[in-house]
C-alpha cells in the first residue's frame, strides 16, 4: 500500500469519527412546547363552562373521578384521562394575548375549561391551518382541534356507563 493511501485512509477514518461525534452530540429536538405547565396528575378539579354558565364539574376522589355537577355520578375515568391530556398538548404557535381578542373568537369564549384554578378558553379556528385558538397562561396559542369534541359531549359524555 502506498504511504499516501494510508494517510488518506486514516484521514477518512478521522473524518468519519468527527462527523459521528458531532452528530451524536446534538441535542434531540424537543418538539413544540406544551400548551401549559399544568401537571395532569396533580389536577383535582375540572370545571367546564359554556359562556359564563357552569356546565359540569369533575372532582378527583380516592376511587377515581366523580361528576358532581349537574348531578352526582361516577365519571368515566378513561374520558377524563383523555381530557387531562389537553394541558400538555403541543402548542403549535403562541403570542402574547392582545387587548382585542375578538379576531380569535376569544373575546367571549363559548367554552372554557378550568383545571384547578388555571383556565383554558377556546376560540375559533385559524382559517388556513384549521388549528384551534386557545387562551392559556396569558397567551393566544394554536393547538390541534382534537379536543373540541370533548367540549360538545356535555356532562353525559363524562358519566360512567353502568352495565
Amino acid at each position: 500500500m502506498h504511504p499516501l493511501d494510508r494517510v488518506n485512509a486514516l484521514l477518512a477514518l478521522l473524518l468519519t469519527a468527527l462527523v459521528w461525534w458531532l452528530w451524536a452530540g446534538q441535542p434531540a429536538d424537543p418538539g413544540p412546547p406544551p400548551l401549559t405547565g399544568i401537571d395532569p396528575a396533580a389536577v383535582h378539579e375540572i370545571r367546564f363552562y359554556t359562556g359564563a354558565e357552569l356546565g359540569w364539574l369533575l372532582l378527583r376522589t380516592p376511587d377515581g373521578w366523580t361528576l358532581t355537577h349537574p348531578e352526582i355520578a361516577p365519571a368515566a375515568n378513561d374520558r377524563v384521562a383523555q381530557l387531562l391530556r389537553l394541558p400538555r398538548t403541543p402548542s403549535l404557535g403562541r403570542f402574547p394575548a392582545p387587548a382585542a381578542l375578538a379576531a380569535y373568537g376569544l373575546a367571549a369564549p363559548a367554552y372554557r375549561l378550568v383545571f384547578d384554578e388555571r383556565e383554558i378558553a377556546f376560540g375559533g379556528t385559524e382559517p388556513t391551518s384549521g388549528l384551534r385558538y386557545v387562551l392559556a397562561d396569558g397567551q393566544v396559542q394554536l393547538i390541534g382541534d382534537g379536543f373540541h369534541h370533548h367540549l360538545l359531549a356535555g356532562a353525559n359524555g363524562f358519566r360512567a356507563r353502568v352495565d
